[in-house]
């Protein structure tokens, strides 16, 4: 399966080595499209993935338990031009 997932952690997780365990652990292929990363703040990472379903689906809840909130992204955007603050994200996630 291959998929897009972002992340969003608080402050205490940013010092975890996020990546390298669901590399390791699930066994996940990720290529990072985006991160923005502060240590004192938050912080967003956008990966591409390819791995077993079962496995990504555990690593989402391996990731909840952890406190950082995952979700598997679309390839399409939907732009809220209300809320929309031009920060980039949604582009990093096309295909």
């Amino acid at each position: 399966m291959r998929t897009k997932m972002l992340l969003r952690f608080p402050s205490t997780q940013t010092k975890n080595t996020i990546t390298y365990d669901l590399i390791k652990k699930f066994d996940l292929h990720l290529n990072i499209l985006k991160a923005e990363i502060n240590h004192k703040l938050e912080g967003v990472l956008v990966y591409d993935i390819d791995g077993n379903s079962v496995k990504i689906a555990e690593s989402l809840e391996y990731l909840k338990d952890c406190g950082v909130h995952a979700e598997l992204v679309s390839n399409t955007i939907e732009v809220d031009r209300d809320t929309c603050v031009h920060c980039g994200l949604c582009t990093s996630v096309c295909p």
